[in-house]
């Protein structure tokens, strides 16, 4: 049984939002398109203001990341930080780390006992990334992400009217690619919506296609 099905589902609801293959790639765009347009709109005053002071900010390093929570039938736990480079104008290299805590209520029917069993496991993993800014706010995005978790295997034993418990590491490997609009919101500080498409998606992969994903940059 794959414990990611349920995280999969099109009824999840997540801070690092899925698109999940029921929705067309036509209301996909208008999506993404309506969010660059609502974030000019608010962030718009705070962005001229970024921009009078970009100059005077010499700084090529930055912090960011994503932070996600889940609630309920499955609980999600996720803490994303990242730092990265910007070697140009245009270039920027960075890589980061993920932890996430995975709980899934009513996991499975014991049928020797006729109550459900719960499953939770810790995943752990980093990533890479590579930006290219197009322009002053598009980038091309590209990124290698290596995820690791304990995927508990329930074998029933008929014998002592129990499960055998096999506990198997899963590895998993992502390779994204994707565009992205930065918002900036203060001299040092911005907001990222970023389209990815996981071009190495598996039957555990975390994410399905297409994928949105927000967060913040901090300059340091």
């Amino acid at each position: 049984m794959n414990p990611f099905e349920k995280l999969r589902s099109p009824f999840s609801l997540q801070i690092n939002l899925t698109i999940h293959s029921d929705i067309t790639i036509n209301c996909f765009k208008r999506l993404f398109m309506v969010s660059v347009f609502l974030l000019e709109m608010i962030f718009s005053p705070a962005s001229v203001h970024a921009q009078k002071q970009e100059a005077n900010n010499n700084s090529k390093w930055y912090l960011g990341g994503n932070i996600g929570l889940q609630v309920g039938q499955v609980t999600l736990i996720d803490v994303s930080p990242m730092v990265g480079y910007a070697f140009t104008t245009r270039i920027t290299l960075g890589a980061g780390a993920t932890y996430k805590y995975y709980r899934i209520k009513n996991y499975m029917l014991n049928q020797f006992t006729g109550k459900f069993q719960s499953f939770n496991s810790h995943i752990t993993g980093g990533q890479v990334f590579i930006r290219y800014f197009v322009f002053r706010r598009v980038f091309a995005h590209t990124e290698y992400e290596y995820l690791r978790f304990r995927n508990t295997i329930y074998l029933p034993n008929f014998t002592t009217q129990t499960y055998d418990k096999q506990n198997r590491i899963e590895h998993i490997n992502s390779v994204f690619i994707g565009a992205g609009y930065r918002q900036f919101i203060g001299p040092r500080s911005a907001f990222d919506i970023l389209l990815l498409y996981n071009v190495n998606e598996s039957a555990y992969s975390p994410y399905e296609n297409p994928m949105i994903r927000m967060g913040f940059v901090f300059g340091i």
